[in-house]
């Protein structure tokens, strides 16, 4: 997902704390915090501070070695908005599977 570039975040904090995340979304693999702040242009102390915070909220994890990947608490925080959205489109995904005699599904493109 790509970041604002045309003004400066409203909270830095939080900006770099969204970049973190889908740098380990779209890596889709552990990475190091060392591999995380590079990819992010932080220092490591910064990078390691904001994955902490993180980690205490269960949107990322470490394993023994300290690469990290993405928590069970996106789940969670997605999951809200999937349930709205399927409870919306159900209906119209239904008459369409009917109608066609097929399998239906949402797609939702973004960005």
């Amino acid at each position: 997902m790509p970041a604002r570039q045309d003004a400066s975040p409203a909270s830095q904090t939080l900006s770099r704390g969204i970049r973190l995340l889908e740098e380990l979304a779209d890596a889709r693999a552990p990475l190091s915090i060392d591999d995380l702040a590079a990819r992010v242009e932080l220092h490591r102390s910064v990078a390691y501070r904001l994955l902490r915070t993180l980690e205490d909220h269960g949107l990322v994890t470490r394993d023994a070695a300290g690469a990290v990947r993405l928590g069970t608490g996106l789940a969670a925080l997605a999951a809200g908005v999937a349930a709205d959205l399927q409870a919306e489109a159900l209906p119209e995904l239904t008459a369409a599977a009917n109608e066609l005699g097929m399998t239906c599904f949402l797609v939702v493109l973004d960005h």
